[in-house]
């Protein structure tokens, strides 16, 4: 019997093993089991087995779940949930390269079997596998549904790779649906947990999916930093499977900045590494891309050739999210060809199956996450309650010990004999209270001064008397940005110790200006940097009072520039941007919280700042009528930013009007 547990335990090790590894020695494993169903005695020889599956590769479907369903007869026969659960889940990922439906019906019944029995471990694993499964379907709200409920299980267990996992997967699946603001957002949570846990691997696919959402966000210098640097560690970890992604994201990126040969030579390379691991999925991404990079090259028939082709491999395997780009290309060629007809076709498709996947997918997704934050609020509510409870019963019973205290010291005069005892008694009790009550004091003065350093006083205030805090709108508000001038050339120059040690100078002195003009600090985006006059309390200044905070940042980076380059030294240069207008505030999240701005008026200031130059104050028409009479100002005429849309610029010279 004992054998037989640990031939069970031996197929069990399988699941673990990633889908994408090297090709198995199937030979060599059929021989090995017949050794170890012969010899089960023979411990030596199991473990020899164990490692010669742990060695197969999920690229022969077929006889991978041809061992699955041994393990399932075997787990069946000794009531073995473990292995029961396991051998569905391993069939599932059989399946799920022919048939996402009898995929998800394997997976379903695993997940059964391993929450009756408590398989924390397991439910984890095919939570994953059901998000995987309907996010290459398109099914995203699905697929974020499962990330949740695995979120909450790794919490529930304190399980931080896990956790880290989830957050990753959320922010892909925000990512797929065109959201980069959120998933960045998701994949920086993850980053702290992985760093927490020295995971390189998990850090570098962090830094990788952070590059995509900075590619999205076109920061295109941010995004190059964040992928060569993962590209470099899967490199020295060998991962050869993730850094073929990396490189995919490469491909897009030199696609964004038309920069064709760059393009094309990075997609040779994830080409090459994607047949080196033969990551179908990966494949069938990559010639997508293909098609978009002969499209623009203008050799639209070859184009159409590779498209068709993807296209039939994607409606081959469901994959719906990628048909969507699929079906965009084909339009672009046939257009190349003059077949409006099929061009006009595919655009329809595409413009349906994008809607679907992005608005009404993305909606729903929302409103899953709404409500499990919803969830963990009112738990935290709920907590919180009962600690002010005990905090009343604790108050209560000091009470009852003080009224003790007089009783006691009634009867002292009385027994004069007990005098010294009771004295020393109520003196070590009242030095006892004394230092647990400066304990406190000290103790809720670091969470006030924390919590003061995370929020605005008045928003800090308003969460700590009634546990929330209500987002508001502002009529009139100074949002100003600033950006470092080359920052990922600058970069790469220096240590990342320099690279973190020059940005803390900078920004602890922006700090330090922006608090002198009451201005609020927002947030900083990589080497960007964004707060604002105005909130959270309101008033008509803030015009003048985020002007006069750019002014006394630019005097700062000239004196900071002169310094270093007597020093020898490199330094950064800003630029600067302001506009005012209306906007949203509020905190976001529920966990590490932050103050946050929304509003059509933080997107043109950060064209302000992207617009302008370098050691220049760049400030929008809106800016410059509230101002204007005690600034002098240089008009700019109207400048183009983005997408064809102009602004009216001036740049400020000087305090002392027109």
């Amino acid at each position: 019997m004992a054998a037989k547990k640990l031939l069970l335990l031996l197929f069990i090790s399988v699941i673990w093993v990633s889908h994408l590894q090297a090709e198995r020695n199937i030979a060599l494993c059929d021989s090995l089991y017949q050794i170890a169903m012969q010899h089960a005695d023979d411990t030596l020889r199991l473990q020899n087995l164990m490692a010669a599956v742990s060695d197969i590769s999920f690229n022969n479907p077929d006889t991978a779940f041809y061992y699955a369903q041994k393990l399932y007869e075997l787990s069946m026969q000794q009531n073995f949930t473990r292995g029961i659960a396991t051998a569905l889940n391993l069939q599932g990922i059989m399946l799920e390269q022919s048939d996402f439906s009898a995929a998800i019906a394997k997976y379903k019944q695993s997940l059964k079997v391993a929450q009756e029995n408590n398989l924390n471990l397991l439910a984890a694993s095919v939570y994953n596998n059901l998000s995987i499964v309907y996010s290459l379907m398109g099914e995203y709200s699905v697929s974020i549904n499962y990330l949740l409920e695995l979120l909450s299980l790794a919490e529930s267990m304190n399980d931080t790779m896990r956790m880290a996992v989830a957050l990753n997967n959320i922010g892909l699946r925000y990512h797929e649906m065109k959201s980069p603001d959120v998933a960045l957002d998701y994949f920086r949570k993850a980053i702290d947990y992985n760093l927490k846990s020295h995971d390189t691997a998990k850090y570098a696919t962090n830094l990788s999916n952070i590059g995509v959402a900075f590619q999205a966000l076109e920061l295109y210098d941010s995004a190059f930093f964040y992928l060569r640097k993962a590209i470099e560690l899967h490199r020295q970890n060998h991962d050869l499977y993730k850094m073929q992604y990396s490189y995919q994201a490469l491909v897009y990126l030199y696609l964004d900045k038309n920069e064709i040969d760059r393009a094309s030579a990075a997609l040779d390379t994830a080409l090459g590494l994607a047949h080196e691991v033969n990551d179908q999925y990966g494949i069938l991404n990559l010639m997508t891309a293909q098609g978009d990079l002969l499209n623009r090259k203008n050799k639209n028939k070859k184009a159409l050739a590779v498209l068709l082709e993807a296209h039939r491999l994607a409606m081959e395997m469901n994959y719906r999210s990628i048909l969507v780009d699929v079906y965009k290309e084909l339009s672009k060629a046939y257009r190349g060809v003059n077949d409006y007809k099929h061009a006009f076709e595919y655009n329809e498709k595409y413009i349906a199956l994008r809607d679907s996947l992005q608005n009404i997918e993305k909606s729903k997704s929302q409103m899953s996450v709404n409500a499990y934050v919803k969830e963990k609020s009112d738990k935290e509510i709920e907590l919180f309650t009962k600690n002010i409870e005990i905090q009343k019963l604790q108050l209560q019973r000091q009470k009852q010990l003080r009224n003790l205290i007089i009783v006691i010291g009634a009867l002292i005069l009385s027994l004069a004999m007990l005098l010294l005892h009771r004295y020393r008694y109520v003196q070590r009790t009242r030095r006892q209270l004394e230092s647990k009550n400066r304990m406190i004091t000290h103790e809720r003065k670091r969470s006030d001064d924390l919590l003061l350093n995370i929020l605005p006083s008045e928003t800090a205030e308003e969460l700590k008397n009634s546990g929330k805090s209500k987002a508001r709108k502002y009529d009139q508000v100074t949002v100003l940005f600033t950006d470092f001038k080359g920052f990922v050339q600058m970069a790469g120059k220096m240590t990342p110790e320099e690279l973190v040690d020059e940005i803390d100078y900078c920004y602890k002195h922006f700090d330090d200006i922006i608090t002198q003009h009451h201005v609020e600090k927002i947030k900083t985006i990589g080497d960007s940097y964004m707060c604002a006059a105005g909130l959270p309390v309101a008033n008509d200044t803030n015009p003048l009072d985020a002007v006069r905070a750019a002014c006394a940042i630019r005097r700062f980076m000239e004196d900071y520039k002169q310094q270093r380059q007597a020093a020898g030294m490199t330094w950064f240069e800003a630029r600067i941007g302001l506009h005012t207008g209306p906007v949203v505030a509020g905190i976001v999240g529920n966990r590490k919280f932050a103050y946050d701005i929304w509003g059509d008026t933080v997107n043109v200031a950060s064209r302000m700042e992207s617009g302008g130059e370098v050691g220049k104050i760049n400030i929008s028409h809106d800016t410059w009528l509230l101002v204007k009479d005690h600034f002098r100002c240089t008009p700019r005429g109207k400048i183009e930013v983005k997408n064809g849309i102009s602004f009216e610029m001036y740049f400020v010279e000087e305090e002392g009007g027109s």
